[in-house]
């Protein structure tokens, strides 16, 4: 039976060796970064998965590191001047659908590998829904922590998943790829002419109100708010800056929490972020009357930018590209770059400073009064935009409808 081994050896070691070469060859993650797949590939690689952002973390030296949901991954450059420029180390770990489980651990790599100066936090309510658990393919990637790096790098040379992602790069290289994520892990998205923003709104709506991962039902079981807490006392620990953002939310997104019967928790979130930041503050003046406070920004309102009217084709009409909107979840970078601006006090040449009406620091002391702005904010825009508001609405008891009918036909 010898020769029969050595031949099955042979064919396996064959076999696994033109797997880990296609890999390589097309490196999806950009994992190997070889001159070959670089100038072959690069441009279409899968850069929004999690091994592949770990990967961008793996060959950068990161000094400001932006965590978020896919808001910051499109929306906040970090080669923005307020971040420190083209060659300030900024990188953009933003990641779609992601949640605090999440961001805790990408956060704990950065911490442990990089030099880290300073941390831009985004918080949107949904990434404290204890329905969202981790994407399935964090399991693969660099930051998950029982995981061992043998067997990582194995996964990004040899396993289904890899070659998955390999054929999906070279399909992408046959089509006009515009969502390929940039060295630093930024996702500089657009639309294409023609691109049908109400229709494209009314689909993210409708998943966002029936799907248990955001708002259908919301559910924050405390869990979260400890793992906030860890990336606060560990910047603080480490002298690592820390600025918390709540990117803008589009006027219909707005809408939907408080449709849906979720702006008392929405109020609710807000308050517990304020207030967890003011007692570290509070603890850090009490030990050292100059050390530095954590801002709170919050950019989420119905009004202002965030309440730009989704354009109406009108027969005959040309088609237009909105300004600040991608389409209702996720702002331009041109809007990101006034939000990092109005932040970080520090725009891009050229380019006039926002003012100061766009966004707001909020603290333990202006807080109800900021609630309060918000609520007058969304009384103006359903008598401003009645028809949307009423497009809400629609969508949302059209929502409960097929949840409804979902249940009966299960024999609920």
């Amino acid at each position: 039976h010898a020769p029969f081994v050595v031949t099955l050896l042979m064919l396996s070691v064959l076999a696994f060796g033109g797997i880990a070469a296609f890999n390589i060859g097309v490196d999806p993650f950009r994992a190997f970064r070889t001159s070959f797949s670089e100038a072959r590939f690069a441009k279409a690689w899968v850069g929004t998965r999690r091994v592949s952002k770990g990967e961008v973390l793996r060959h950068g030296e990161c000094r400001v590191l932006l965590l978020g949901t896919s808001r910051v991954e499109r929306g906040f450059d970090p080669a923005h001047p307020g971040l420190g420029g083209p060659s300030g180390g900024g990188y953009n770990m933003g990641l779609g659908a992601t949640n605090m489980w999440e961001v805790l651990r990408v956060f704990r790599y950065a911490a442990e590998h990089e030099p880290l100066e300073h941390v831009v936090l985004g918080l949107d309510m949904l990434m404290f829904n204890a329905n969202r658990q981790f994407e399935w393919d964090f399991r693969q990637s660099i930051f998950n922590e029982s995981r061992r790096y043998p067997d990582y790098r194995l996964g990004t040379l040899l396993s289904k998943y890899a070659v998955d992602s390999s054929r999906k790069v070279m399909e992408r290289t046959t089509q006009r790829v515009t969502d390929a994520n940039d060295d630093r892990g930024f996702l500089p998205a657009g639309v294409w002419e023609g691109f049908d923003y109400r229709g494209e709104s009314a689909k993210l709506l409708r998943g966002f109100m029936s799907n248990p991962k955001s708002y259908g039902p919301y559910d924050d079981d405390g869990t979260r708010w400890a793992m906030l807490q860890e990336v606060i006392d560990t910047c603080r620990a480490r002298g690592v800056r820390l600025t918390i953002v709540m990117p803008p939310s589009h006027a219909l997104d707005m809408e939907m929490l408080w449709i849906s019967g979720n702006w008392n928790a929405f109020e609710t979130w807000k308050r517990g972020i304020v207030t967890m930041v003011e007692k570290d503050n509070e603890r850090a003046r009490a030990a050292d009357a100059g050390a530095w406070e954590i801002p709170v920004w919050d950019f989420t309102t119905h009004a202002g930018r965030n309440a730009e009217e989704l354009p109406r084709r009108a027969e005959g009409a040309a088609w237009r590209p909105m300004r600040d909107w991608l389409e209702t979840s996720h702002f331009t970078k041109a809007y990101g770059d006034d939000v990092i601006s109005r932040m970080m006090g520090v725009q891009r040449e050229g380019h006039a400073m926002p003012g100061d009406d766009l966004g707001a620091l909020i603290t333990g002391q202006n807080i109800e009064a900021h609630l309060a702005r918000l609520r007058e904010d969304r009384a103006w825009f359903v008598n401003r935009y009645p028809a949307d508001a009423r497009m809400v609405l629609n969508l949302w008891e059209q929502a409960r409808k097929a949840k409804r009918e979902n249940v009966l036909e299960a024999g609920g």
